[in-house]
């Protein structure tokens, strides 16, 4: 359909693991669907919004500047950027404001519309992350209008990356999987 892009809703228990997400967007990618949405909530309280991110597979258009990239480990820290320069954005990952990465992020917005530029976050979320702190982030994000995407969502490593060396990240599978609706046994 010429205009329309396919994409796909995920939402899931605050609990589950990332890696369920990260199968489903992994499903949805083998399938053409390069637009993931997901529901979140800045507190308990207030009412659901749809964020949308893009995997970047497919032909999506990469960013013109420098992306902010952000990783979330298996036990929910958050790191802004990478190697040297990984700093640590939480002490506490039950922390919701994250007052640290709230500033980095204004900033980094702030340059961005002043560039008349979209402002993109690249994310890495280690598959044993539960969904709630992923969820938080993406909130976080959305406040200040950056567009977050994932660049390779068939990466699914055995460590944190934050602490083992990098490997070469395998090819994806051609089997087309379905898309299933209760997380795999």
């Amino acid at each position: 359909m010429m205009g329309y892009a396919s994409s796909i809703l995920i939402s899931a228990p605050a609990s589950t693991p990332f890696h369920v997400i990260l199968d489903r967007i992994r499903t949805a990618a083998e399938t053409g669907i390069h637009q993931i949405l997901f529901l979140v909530r800045s507190n308990e309280t207030s009412e659901p919004r749809v964020v949308s991110m893009d995997t970047l597979m497919g032909g999506a258009r990469l960013p013109k500047i420098m992306p902010f990239f952000l990783q979330i480990t298996s036990d929910g820290h958050i790191y802004s950027g990478t190697g040297p320069s990984r700093t640590q954005m939480d002490s506490n990952t039950q922390d919701k404001q994250l007052d640290k990465l709230s500033e980095q992020l204004e900033q980094f917005s702030s340059a961005a519309k002043a560039a008349d530029e979209l402002a993109p976050c690249q994310i890495y979320v280690h598959p044993q992350t539960p969904y709630q702190r992923f969820i938080d982030l993406i909130s976080l994000i959305n406040k200040y209008q950056l567009k977050p995407y994932f660049t390779n969502p068939w990466e699914e490593p055995k460590t944190d990356p934050l602490t083992e060396p990098k490997k070469k990240p395998s090819p994806p599978s051609s089997k087309i999987k379905s898309l299933e609706l209760a997380p795999k046994k």
